[in-house]
This record gives structure tokens, C-alpha cells and sequence, in this order.
């Protein structure tokens, strides 16, 4: 995927300009586990405030880190496998699938935030998915379209 070329595609829909994470942003994120293609984005694209398309909100790390730490549903469901990298304005999340690689990619997937997802099993938190893209890339491409779902299907 041409970073560059999407990011310069992000800033200008959103209006907000993208910028390199700093090393120590860098390191917190890849505490969370994220792929290293999510890392590569953000490391030369961190958006410099949360960049919103459509509904569609993607965070600067230490709003990745936020969402994964203090509220719910990041907080539960990263310690699952599941890491919130963006949300929709309703507060439903955009997770990094850690437990599932295809190809090379995880799918992202979203999950709705009025689910107590710590008191479901793993099985159950896979049948509550709603995968809307086969990659990190496939997600920046529906993001900066404005054709993400915003709709959680099985919440």
C-alpha cells in the first residue's frame, strides 16, 4: 500500500495534518501488539488530532493507547486480542483482530461498546464480530471513502 498517498488523502477529508509519531509513541504502540503495518502507518502518520471521516473517528496514539486502556469496550476486549485503533461517533470500536492472521493481515473488525465483553467467553466475543475489512489497509482505503459500516451487526 502507498502510505504516503492515503495519508495525504486522510489530511485533506479530515482536515488534519499527519505527522511521525514520536519513538516513545512508537514503543506504547507496539506494547498493544498492533502489526507492524499499523506501526509503519503510524510511525511516519500519526494524525495530530483525531482525524474524522463520515462518523468514523482515527485517534493519535495517545488516543490508541486511551482507548485501550481506560474505556470500555478497548479496555476489555485488548487484553482479549482485540486492539481499538479508531471508533465510530457513536463510541463503537475499530479493532486490530490479533487473533486471527491471514496472508499476513489481520482483519479489522468492529464491536459495539454496549456489550460487557469481559464476561463473555472467547467464542462468543468471535461470534459478536463484525468484520468490516481483511486489512489495516483495506481499512485506511473504506476510512478515507467514507465506505466503512458504521453499524455493528451483532451487538
Amino acid at each position: 500500500m502507498d502510505h504516503p498517498k492515503i495519508a495525504s488523502k486522510i489530511s485533506r477529508k479530515a482536515q488534519v495534518a499527519l505527522r511521525p509519531a514520536s519513538a516513545l509513541d512508537v514503543m506504547r504502540l507496539k506494547r498493544l501488539r498492533l502489526p507492524q503495518t499499523v506501526i509503519n502507518f503510524f510511525s511516519m502518520f500519526e494524525p495530530s488530532e483525531t482525524a474524522e471521516i463520515n462518523g468514523v473517528r482515527l485517534f493519535p496514539v495517545d488516543g490508541v493507547i486511551g482507548e485501550n486502556r481506560d474505556y470500555v469496550p478497548g479496555a476489555n476486549l485488548s487484553l482479549k486480542g482485540y486492539v481499538v485503533i479508531a471508533t465510530t461517533e457513536y463510541g463503537d470500536a475499530y479493532c486490530v483482530d490479533l487473533n486471527v492472521e491471514l496472508d499476513g493481515h489481520h482483519t479489522i473488525i468492529l464491536m459495539s461498546h454496549e456489550v460487557d465483553w469481559q464476561d463473555l467467553s472467547d467464542e462468543e466475543i468471535k461470534n459478536s464480530r463484525t468484520v468490516v475489512a481483511s486489512s489495516f489497509e483495506q481499512f485506511l482505503e473504506f476510512f478515507v471513502s467514507g465506505k466503512l459500516d458504521i453499524e455493528v451487526l451483532n451487538g
